[in-house]
């Protein structure tokens, strides 16, 4: 397809397109990058630099306020105004001496040092009240009791008085622990221009909304209509104190700081186009590089190509292809010169390939029929590993029972045996039922009811999982090594073996629990490992046989605490076809 469409392209075409997809794509992808990657390097410079401002800014205001709040709580120990609030508001007298005493001794000082502050008020629960300034409002203190925590903490919020925005800082005066009367600091908003006197903005907007969602301070040039609770829902949730934001039709860059101490939110802002301008002059400056890149890279591949690159086009095709395993050869091959000699031995390297790549394929697959053949053996070779101290100690109970004359006995281990002995011959790849492995096992443990002289308590839970099929002679194996290890320093009346078998996922599971004496060191779910033991068909035979059927995935699991019992789980998979999975009589489907 790609031939016959680029069969009537000029050369000059082809390089074209090699050049873009070679030099143009990966410098446009490079610049791209860059661009991408500059432009998130100076917004997180522009978020650290507004945010910065934002901590100096918030910095400013709580060292003004707490300026202010250190001023009232020296004036409250003041003990004229303790004893004003004890005063008779009808004791004008009083009155005038305390206005005298605080004009001398206050006010003069005080509103000389700061200039923005208003008026200081003094509102008392008995009714009694003062404006350092004469100007008494309607306020009084039931209109601050509501406003004020109980707890004598300074409070700040805003109010619009006599066509002047004001900031109020108010704290309650206390005699013992009763609230007997507030004191109230008025400031001017234009005391918030001191914040950032020796804050360097470059150019940032800087809007303050306090608790109460009303804005104390908006740049000049600002839309008067916006809300502070419109400010604060600017920012989503999920971004965090810094984000992007559009304020009165431009995209921001913004930060969100809160107070501490005023509980007021600053929202520091930069327009994104003004902060953006490097990466824009860099962006036009790559534009125009890959503009140049490109006239001059087709200037020059023109030349190169009427030189060089005609008579090789499709030889050089072809042999790209050839690392892609498209071992297609040339047809037709019309030219007797030097490129001409080249595909035909461009044909006669293919055609080799395809011989040695037929001669692989065939060595694989016998090296893959003996790999199974050796592993039918090892399996049959594991299976036929009976153990023989099992076997003797058997024929050592039943010369006893022979000798006592207990022929009934000696019948029942006898059929036992046979029993066994004939499961244990049949077919050693054929899969069996667990049911048929559960019958084994009860032959084990009738043996066994009749060599000891106490036997733990056998507890089977197997419902509902009889006819799933498995490796034959692999449960037995674990309930004798219960015996042997778990119960070897004896069997007591509390002890007891549980064999579980459930469905758990992909797997198919089949648990053997003792409370004997478990291993010498806790273990938790240890594989076992696949060495084939000596004297017995043991623990590592069955994980083998397991791991040889099913995948070295599956095996023997082993848990257990010293002087708790022990726990082995046989882990099979859920779903097996016996087709594929039990073909050792002869080869693997396919082959």
């Amino acid at each position: 397809m790609i031939s016959r469409i680029t069969r009537k392209w000029s050369l000059i075409t082809k390089f074209l397109t090699t050049l873009i997809i070679i030099v143009i794509v990966p410098i446009v992808i490079l610049g791209t990058a860059s661009y991408i990657r500059s432009s998130h390097l100076l917004e997180n410079q522009v978020n650290e630099l507004l945010s910065q401002i934002a901590d100096e800014v918030n910095h400013n205001i709580d060292t003004i306020v707490a300026d202010y709040d250190y001023l009232l709580v020296r004036m409250l120990g003041k003990k004229e105004i303790q004893d004003l609030f004890k005063t008779d508001p009808e004791d004008y007298l009083a009155r005038i001496e305390f206005a005298k005493w605080f004009e001398s001794s206050i006010t003069t000082d005080f509103f000389l040092k700061n200039p923005y502050a208003m008026n200081i008020q003094l509102f008392g629960k008995n009714g009694i009240s003062y404006s350092s300034d004469g100007n008494y409002t309607t306020r009084d203190y039931s209109f601050y009791d509501g406003l004020l925590p109980t707890n004598g903490a300074l409070s700040l919020f805003y109010l619009y008085k006599d066509g002047a925005d004001t900031i109020v800082l108010a704290r309650r005066v206390f005699n013992g622990n009763k609230s007997v009367g507030v004191m109230i600091l008025n400031i001017k908003t234009q005391e918030l221009n001191r914040i950032w006197d020796n804050v360097n903005l470059r150019g940032a907007d800087i809007f303050i909304v306090d608790q109460y969602n009303n804005i104390l301070y908006r740049p000049e040039t600002s839309d008067k209509t916006i809300q502070g609770e419109q400010l604060l829902l600017l920012r989503n949730t999920e971004q965090g104190d810094s984000f992007t934001a559009e304020i009165f039709g431009k995209a921001n860059l913004c930060v969100l700081r809160q107070s501490k101490v005023t509980g007021w939110n600053m929202l520091i802002c930069m327009d994104k186009t003004i902060s953006m301008e490097p990466v824009n002059n860099f962006k036009r400056f790559l534009l125009e590089t890959v503009l140049v890149v490109i006239l001059f890279s087709a200037a020059a591949g023109y030349f190169f190509i009427r030189l060089i690159l005609k008579p090789l086009k499709n030889l050089r095709h072809n042999m790209s292809r050839l690392g892609t395993g498209n071992w297609t050869q040339f047809q037709n091959i019309e030219t007797e010169d030097e490129i001409g000699e080249l595909m035909r031995g461009y044909n006669r390297t293919v055609s080799e390939i395809e011989l040695l790549i037929a001669k692989i394929q065939e060595s694989e697959k016998q090296q893959y029929i003996d790999y199974i053949l050796l592993q039918k053996a090892e399996l049959q070779a594991l299976q036929s590993q009976i153990n023989p101290h099992f076997l003797y100690n058997t024929l050592g109970t039943i010369n006893a029972y022979a000798m006592a004359d207990a022929k009934e006995n000696v019948q029942i281990i006898v059929d036992c045996l046979s029993r066994m002995f004939r499961y244990a011959t049949r077919n050693s790849l054929q899969p069996v039922k667990f049911a048929e492995e559960i019958e084994h096992t009860r032959d084990f443990l009738m043996i066994q009811t009749y060599r000891l002289k106490q036997m733990p308590d056998i507890r089977w839970e197997v419902e509902g999982v009889s006819d799933r099929p498995m490796l034959r002679l692999i449960l037995q194996p674990l309930i004798e090594n219960a015996f042997k290890h778990g119960f070897r320093e004896g069997i007591e009346d509390d002890s007891f073996i549980r064999i579980k078998a459930y469905l758990e996922e992909e797997y198919f599971i089949v648990l053997v629990q003792d409370n004997g004496a478990g291993p010498e060191t806790e273990v938790k779910d240890q594989k076992i490992l696949a060495q084939i033991e000596d004297d017995s068909i043991g623990l590592s035979n069955v994980s083998r046989r397991i791991q040889i059927i099913y995948g070295e995935q599956y095996g023997v699991y082993m848990s257990g605490i010293s002087g708790q019992g022990a726990e082995f789980r046989l882990v099979m998979p859920k779903e097996i076809s016996s087709k594929e999975v039990y073909n050792f009589h002869g080869y693997p489907s396919g082959i």
